[in-house]
């Protein structure tokens, strides 16, 4: 688990600063996520203009992917 990773971004439909926490728990099914590689991968994904919810989606995607290779 994961907890209190800050996230900047940029609101793609207000371009407003997205600021905010990420807390990342998961389950391993296969493969196991080493604790920095759960904020490094936070961190990619907020680094694009976006909306929260496509950012939720997309960490959660990328870890579901690595964690079930």
């Amino acid at each position: 688990m994961t907890n209190n990773i800050e996230l900047y971004s940029l609101c793609e439909h207000l371009i407003l600063p997205l600021i905010g926490k990420c807390h990342i728990e998961y389950i391993p099914r296969g493969k196991e996520l080493g604790i920095s590689k759960g904020a490094r991968t936070a961190d990619v994904f907020a680094r694009k203009v976006q909306m929260q919810e496509i950012l939720t989606k997309q960490i959660a995607n990328a870890i579901r992917s690595v964690s079930s290779a």
